[in-house]
This record gives structure tokens, C-alpha cells and sequence, in this order.
């Protein structure tokens, strides 16, 4: 993952995070107490997330890229192979005014794994 100004994508970032919001968008989910919460979601045949893959262009010579779904051809990792583990377990956020919730699975911060 690179970050930079819009034309210039040539920094690296030191740590990723993966997370996504599915307690905040599960009908089924109490967002207080976490019951009727999953992931994948209730009835998902398939629900895609992050891996590492090494490119299959020459001129990137098979560097290291970011891809979502599910298995791929030239995959390097794909953090636990599903999406409990790779999205992680339920994130705590405070979010100010006394409202504390776990609307988001997610990793916390760990190396990037692409640099």
C-alpha cells in the first residue's frame, strides 16, 4: 500500500489495518451487545477479503500488489484464508459523547507485508 500525493505513489506505508463495517450494516446485529453479529454476514456465498499476490506483468517484474476476493492465482498471503480471519475479531471504537460500539471487525495495525 503507497500513499502520496494523487500522482505520486512512490511512498510506502510503514503498517496496514484491515476492517470493515459489517456490525454497522447487519440488520441481524446488535451493535451493543454484538449478538446476531458474523462475519461473513448471515447468508453470504461469498464475501471477499484482502490478500497479497505477486504481479503478473514483466514490466513489474512479480512485485508485491494488493488485491480483494478470495483465492488468487499468484496469491502470496491471504491472512488466515477467510474472512473471519482476515478482517479480525470485532474493533471497540469510542466515538465521543459516551457512544462506545464495535461497529467494525478489524486486524489493528501490523507490518505491511507488501512494502
Amino acid at each position: 500500500m503507497t500513499r502520496g500525493r494523487e500522482d505520486d505513489y512512490s511512498v510506502r506505508f510503514d503498517q496496514v489495518n484491515f476492517e470493515t463495517d459489517l456490525p454497522a450494516i447487519e440488520p441481524t446485529c446488535n451493535i451493543f451487545t454484538t449478538a446476531g453479529c458474523s462475519n461473513p454476514p448471515p447468508g453470504a456465498n461469498f464475501y471477499p477479503f484482502p490478500h497479497t499476490m505477486r504481479s503478473g506483468s514483466r514490466e513489474d517484474d512479480g512485485r508485491c500488489m494488493w488485491t480483494i476476493g478470495a483465492n488468487h492465482p499468484r496469491q502470496i498471503s491471504s491472512f488466515g484464508g477467510n474472512p473471519t480471519s482476515a478482517w479480525g475479531p470485532f474493533e471497540t471504537i469510542d466515538y465521543g459523547g459516551g457512544f462506545i460500539a464495535p461497529l467494525n471487525y478489524g486486524t489493528g495495525p501490523f507490518r505491511n507485508p507488501c512494502p
